[in-house]
């Protein structure tokens, strides 16, 4: 989807009921939204000046990036002056169809599907559950449970069964549908990213309030769940913006999160997990 295309500001997408309508690539007709990717682009009329620079040093180097404030003049869309305000806000309407705009932006091949809200039985549950975003290509599938912040995650507490079960099934369906298929099933989080760095790095700063990071980052690693935040998507988008570089966004998520060792991806770099200690690790993109 290029930048400059004159319906930039519309996002369309096959209406696929669900999991299987994707994998069968069946569905009835299109859904058409307003974009959100583009309210939260760095451009001059957004936030004026943009320091490129400090930007690409900083990107998956270790370290959190700290986002811009915006200038949302569009009648479109409430004005959110942060990112993280606008995530936490409503779970379908905006973190769920902003990742799904991220994908499309990033994806480089046509080939990718993509599908919102499709419906999925859960294992051990009588009621359909349903995924959130969905991106496929070909026998490979990463599948998004989206929670608006942590700490709304933390209190419904649903994550915990529902990444597992979604996960089982997926699994079980792609292999019916696609030889040798595979299925990665994460959270993505919007919200303060402060709240998603470990306990014991120094950005871990809203997060020590309460120990919500702590408490976090324990049940995810005794249910071996991992998670993407809304902001190093925002990262990805951003880094493809001004470099004008394409970005294979399923094969990089599928390189970072088939290792076993990884937990989450942050705006800093990969959350990892070794000997019971978590580290955030910093990524060269130019290697993608």
């Amino acid at each position: 989807m290029d930048i400059k295309d004159q319906n930039k500001f519309i996002l369309t997408y096959p209406d696929y009921k669900n999991f299987k309508g994707i994998l069968s690539n069946s569905y009835k007709q299109m859904k058409e939204f307003i974009n959100p990717l583009y309210f939260f682009l760095p451009t001059k009329e957004k936030i004026g000046q943009f320091n490129k620079k400090l930007f690409l040093n900083s990107l998956f180097g270790g370290k959190i990036v700290n986002l811009p404030r915006f200038n949302i003049a569009d009648p479109n869309i409430e004005k959110y002056e942060r990112f993280e305000e606008f995530t936490k806000r409503d779970e379908v309407n905006n973190i769920s169809l902003w990742i799904l705009s991220a994908f499309k932006y990033l994806s480089l091949s046509s080939t990718v599907l993509l599908g919102k809200e499709l419906e999925i039985a859960q294992f051990d549950n009588p009621r359909d559950g349903r995924l959130d975003v969905v991106a496929l290509m070909n026998n490979t599938a990463m599948v998004i449970e989206t929670k608006t912040d942590l700490r709304s995650a933390l209190v419904e507490n649903r994550f915990l069964y529902q990444v597992l079960n979604y996960k089982k099934e997926c699994v079980k369906l792609i292999n019916q549908y696609r030889q040798n298929g595979l299925a990665i099933v994460i959270l993505g989080i919007g919200g303060e990213e402060t709240d998603l760095f470990p306990p014991n790095h120094p950005d871990c700063t809203s997060g020590k309030v309460g120990n919500i990071s702590k408490i976090f980052y324990d049940k995810i690693s005794e249910k071996n769940i991992q998670f993407i935040s809304a902001n190093a998507l925002w990262s990805l988008v951003t880094y493809k913006f001004i470099r004008n570089k394409k970005i294979d966004l399923l094969k990089f998520l599928f390189s970072v999160f088939s290792d076993k060792n990884t937990i989450g991806l942050l705006s800093g770099g990969i959350v990892i997990k070794k000997k019971g200690k978590l580290t955030v690790k910093s990524i060269d993109l130019e290697k993608f």
